[in-house]
C-alpha cells in the first residue's frame, strides 16, 4: 500500500494564494485563450524524457480547469506507466487498455474524482503493445465521441523521445503541448522532439518549460 507521504500533491486542490497556484491559473488562461482562439477541444500533453514533470502539471491544470464550472476528462495515456490514478486515489484496474482492446465498455471505466466536474479515464492494465493499441481508429472515434459529452479534454501522455504514442495522440487530437524540463533537457532535445512531430505541427500549441 502507498504511504500517504508518497502520494502525488495536488497544488491547486485548494483555495490557495500562493506562487505555484498562481503559475497554474496564468498558463489556463494562456491555453484557453489559445483554445478558444483555435477552436481546440482535445490536448495531448507529452514530455521530452521521462519524469519531467507532465502528469503532476496535467492533473493541477485539470482540477483549475474544472473549477471553472468546466466539464473536464482527463485521459491517462500513458499505458505503460500509469501514474495520474494516484493524483485522486482512483482504481486502475481497468481503464483506457480495456476499451481500446474491446474488453470493456467506456460507461465501465470512467471515474468521477472527488473534484467535482472533473472526471478521470484511468489507462488500466498493460496490454502487450499500446502503440497497437492506439493505433486503431477506435481511438478517434473515443475521443470524437467524448468532445459531445465534456468541454475540456486532457491527455497525459509519455515523453515523446522514448515511445511513438505522442504521435498515435496528436493525430488523434485537437492539439499538442510539449513539457520542457530546464534541468534536465538539452536545445537539441526539444529540437529532435519537434522534428518527430513535424507531421503535426500545425497541431502544436507550444513549448511549457518546468523546473
Amino acid at each position: 500500500m502507498t504511504s500517504r507521504k508518497k502520494l502525488p500533491v495536488l497544488h491547486t486542490s485548494l483555495e490557495a494564494n500562493n506562487a505555484i497556484t498562481e503559475a497554474y491559473r496564468n498558463l489556463r488562461a494562456s491555453l484557453t485563450y489559445y483554445a478558444w482562439d483555435k477552436r481546440v477541444q482535445t490536448l495531448v500533453f507529452t514530455s521530452l524524457h521521462s519524469g519531467d514533470g507532465t502528469t503532476s502539471l496535467i492533473a493541477n491544470l485539470a482540477v483549475l480547469s474544472a473549477q471553472e464550472y468546466k466539464r473536464v476528462l482527463l485521459i491517462d495515456g500513458q499505458l505503460r506507466k500509469p501514474k495520474l490514478h494516484h493524483y485522486f486515489l482512483a482504481p486502475n484496474h481497468i481503464g483506457l487498455s480495456d476499451v481500446l482492446s474491446d474488453k470493456a465498455k467506456i460507461v465501465d471505466v470512467l471515474v468521477e474524482t472527488n473534484i467535482e466536474h472533473l472526471t478521470l479515464l484511468p489507462a488500466g492494465p498493460l496490454r502487450v503493445n499500446s502503440a497497437e493499441l492506439l493505433g486503431t481508429h477506435k481511438l478517434s472515434r473515443l475521443l470524437e465521441s467524448f468532445q459531445e459529452k465534456f468541454d475540456v479534454i486532457l491527455i497525459d501522455s509519455p515523453a515523446v523521445l522514448h515511445y511513438s504514442d505522442t504521435g498515435l495522440w496528436a493525430r488523434a487530437s485537437d492539439g499538442v503541448v510539449i513539457v520542457v524540463n530546464s534541468k534536465s533537457s538539452k536545445s537539441e532535445h526539444l529540437q529532435r522532439a519537434e522534428a518527430l512531430l513535424d507531421p503535426f505541427q500545425e497541431k502544436l500549441v507550444g513549448v511549457i518549460m518546468v523546473k
